[in-house]
């Protein structure tokens, strides 16, 4: 165990910043369900914090506008009123971990 960690094969820094990275470009996962997720792992705070370096802001901009327009797409042959259309869109982009805030700005940019 201990040569393991020596030559940096088990290194929990390592191993956040990697899950960060996979769970956001795949999964497509917000900041806080990773961070949700990674404690749950029993990662410490200090290597939840690096990890989230690794999540580009222009590129999470992006990722919560893509869920968002998939979500539209699959709920467009459903008759929503603009109210319940908006709230479905926010559930499901809380669901996957994406700030309030964020969420807000993204929705205003659509008129629905």
């Amino acid at each position: 165990m201990t040569a393991l960690v020596e030559s940096n094969h088990l290194n929990e820094e390592r191993f956040a910043r990697s899950y960060a990275r996979g769970k956001f470009r795949i999964k497509r996962w917000g900041r806080n369900r990773i961070k949700q997720n990674l404690k749950i792992k029993q990662v410490s705070d200090y290597c939840i914090r690096k990890a989230m370096t690794e999540i580009d802001d222009s590129d999470y901009a992006a990722a919560l506008s893509e869920v968002v327009q998939k979500e539209i797409r699959r709920l467009s042959s459903q008759k929503l009123n603009s109210y319940q259309l908006r709230s479905k869109l926010y559930t499901k982009a809380a669901r996957m971990g994406y700030e309030s805030s964020i969420i807000n700005e993204e929705l205003n940019n659509y008129e629905l």
